[in-house]
């Protein structure tokens, strides 16, 4: 009996030991001037894709994104959504998209901010006849956000999915988000 809890508990020890080999730092030493600063915003987005053209329906979309901020307003980052179409005449149908995202945010009037940004990349569904299935995207948006906490904010977005070559899923993007932005700081290398 004991043979196998020493066996189960060897690797838990083992794996302990191993992260606790960094070098302990004392935060209060951290020279603020050499160490690396990060901000990081994620979240995860529920939007509707309105105004297919061709009798398409309309589109219920989730997905998420990540974006590491460059300087205090410019950010970079990626990003995807799928979802199904609804209200289609003949079948019914999905679409997915993803890709590239690059934006800027202000904060003029605490806690509210705003951003505009663009998603390039592709993506691809089901069409009304005689349209493209799938190919390169491109989306503008501009959200506006409220911080609820610190690290917390719900944000409203509009915008427009542009599937080149595709009107009958091309529409207008209306959603909902909820975003965590986080910072942090690394200690600079020896």
């Amino acid at each position: 009996m004991t043979r196998p809890l020493c066996i189960a508990v060897l690797p838990v020890l083992f794996i302990g030991a191993v992260t606790n080999a960094w070098p302990q730092r004392d935060i209060s030493q951290l020279d603020m001037q050499s160490a690396s600063q990060t901000v990081t915003a994620s979240g995860f987005e529920t939007k509707l894709l309105l105004g297919l053209k061709h009798n398409n329906g309309w589109g219920i979309l989730a997905g998420g994104r990540f974006a590491r901020f460059v300087t205090e307003a410019f950010f970079i980052g990626g990003g995807g959504f799928g979802g199904t179409l609804v209200d289609r005449p003949v079948q019914s149908g999905g679409f997915g998209y993803g890709g590239f995202i690059g934006g800027w945010e202000a904060t003029p009037l605490a806690p509210l901010s705003f951003d505009a940004m663009a998603l390039i990349g592709g993506g691809g569904g089901t069409p009304a006849p005689g349209d493209q299935a799938s190919g390169f995207v491109v989306e503008p948006s501009i959200n506006i956000n409220w911080a609820l906490t610190k690290g917390l904010r719900l944000g409203l977005t509009g915008g427009y999915l542009f599937l080149i070559g595709s009107p009958s899923l091309s529409g207008y993007t209306l959603g909902l988000k909820l975003e965590f932005k986080a910072f942090s700081l690394s200690w600079p290398e020896s």
